[in-house]
């Protein structure tokens, strides 16, 4: 299980952004970035964002997160077990 407190994680490795109006943290990963993730390395097709799955506990997808003044729609949202929600996200509603 993951033992490390998720804020923390967020305050070391996160940023600033906001969902619906409400200020709160997530690890954005822009397209074309090279992404480790245990064993398996891979380049980000998409844009990705982790959030902490409490912050958005009902994602739709004409929800809106708000990132350095971009207004990205969440899509393919998926809780991984460890409190953290990752989805891909997109500039229009998919």
């Amino acid at each position: 299980m993951f033992d490390v407190d998720l804020d923390t994680f967020l305050d070391d490795f996160g940023i600033a952004l906001t969902y619906n109006g409400t200020a709160i943290r997530g690890i954005y990963t822009p397209s074309g970035t090279p992404v480790k993730n245990g064993y398996l390395s891979y380049v980000a097709e998409q844009i990705e964002l982790l959030v902490k799955s409490t912050d958005c506990p009902t994602i739709k997808k004409t929800d809106q997160f708000i990132i350095s003044g971009v207004t990205y729609y969440p899509y393919e949202p998926i809780p991984d077990g460890t409190g953290f929600t990752k989805m891909f996200l997109a500039t229009e509603v998919q």
